[in-house]
């Protein structure tokens, strides 16, 4: 019998993908780590079909040539990146080769769960990743607190939703990162903040959509990463520093040992609303951000199908998320793992581990 094999599908300096696929070895479990466009580079993307059979090989020089139909299970990380383009191509032509990869790696996805293979989660939910304001609509039918929302870019139908108040927390539809300038290397972000409705920096309104809600009084905040039936829920002392009381990310945060507790008990009703969103959007992972205000309120703010998990053992070691996942993943795609334990800590100290994050490092300074 063939040994049943996974892949994780992301970037290749990308730590969740790393961390999975080493657990997963370490559980027996054969796994790999594939990255569309890096193979699109040194090799070549193909898919071929005939009447009876399909062939999906990734080609690249360190790893030969890969047919993707063997495998058994998919982890869709980040499957969107293209391959670096050509720099004297043309501007014109560049932007026909983007939208034509893009189509192409979107249709890969498909094709695998297409032809039985199991993927995390269904390539369909992908469309609902950057959908902020479907997500907020589906929560509040589902019963879910939202916060007051506008969205959209006309500056007086936004005054008129807030003609009560003054203070509104102010947002993207996507989040972005990006280095400022070729000799400062830091990396900025798209993050929330808080505006006054005077403030002359609505000038730029019109220039495209925005989300604009009510800004909601926080006792702490709650990542709540579910993974199958299991939902463990991590809180967030955002309120203790001036600097994270409107977004806690930053670094700032991870430098104070109380900024994370762990919530064994999440409320019932909170439970079951999850449980019904995950079920509304075919979801078997995802990561949904909540604020729980003074009085105990649980008020949904968004959820990622691909959102960012490690982080939270990082700093509270006993949620055992990377264990969790792994052992979750094995056992959908069909593979019968070792019950060893594994653990970011352990990884971040295997050799494994230190060369990764010595390469991501050397990444975000270059």
């Amino acid at each position: 019998m063939e040994q049943i094999k996974t892949a994780v599908i992301s970037q290749s300096l990308d730590l969740h993908a790393a961390a999975v696929v080493w657990g997963l070895r370490r559980k027996g479990v054969d796994s790999q780590l594939l990255t569309f466009a890096d193979c699109a580079v040194s090799g070549g993307v193909s898919l071929s079909m005939d009447a009876e059979s399909s062939h999906l090989l990734l080609s690249s020089e360190e790893s030969g040539s890969i047919d993707l139909c063997r495998f058994s299970g998919f982890w869709l990380r980040r499957t969107a990146r293209i391959p670096d383009l050509p720099d004297e191509l043309l501007n014109e032509d560049a932007e026909i080769a983007k939208a034509d990869w893009s189509a192409y790696l979107r249709s890969l996805t498909f094709i695998l769960a297409g032809l039985g293979k199991y993927c995390l989660n269904d390539p369909r939910t992908k469309c609902f990743e950057d959908t902020k304001p479907y997500q907020l609509q589906v929560a509040r039918r589902l019963g879910f607190r939202v916060p007051k929302t506008y969205v959209g870019n006309d500056f007086g139908q936004m005054r008129a939703t807030f003609c009560h108040e003054n203070r509104v927390a102010y947002k993207t539809l996507t989040t972005n990162a990006w280095t400022g300038d070729r000799t400062n290397r830091v990396i900025r972000a798209t993050y929330t903040r808080t505006l006054q409705l005077d403030a002359g920096e609505w000038r730029s309104f019109r220039v495209c959509p925005a989300i604009v809600q009510e800004y909601v009084e926080k006792a702490y905040e709650v990542r709540a990463t579910v993974i199958g039936k299991d939902i463990i829920a991590v809180g967030i002392n955002s309120q203790s520093d001036e600097n994270t009381r409107v977004d806690w990310r930053g670094i700032e945060i991870y430098k104070r040992k109380d900024s994370f507790f762990f919530l064994p008990n999440i409320p019932t009703d909170v439970r079951q609303l999850i449980a019904q969103y995950c079920s509304e959007f075919g979801l078997e992972f995802c990561a949904l951000d909540f604020i729980v205000t003074p009085t105990g309120d649980w008020v949904f703010l968004e959820g990622n199908n691909s959102g960012q998990f490690l982080f939270c053992e990082s700093m509270v070691p006993e949620t055992m998320l990377l264990d969790r996942f792994c052992n979750f993943f094995a056992a959908r795609s069909g593979a019968s793992g070792s019950r060893v334990s594994v653990t970011l800590n352990e990884f971040e100290g295997t050799s494994e581990g230190r060369r990764f994050l010595s390469m991501w490092r050397d990444s975000r300074r270059s």
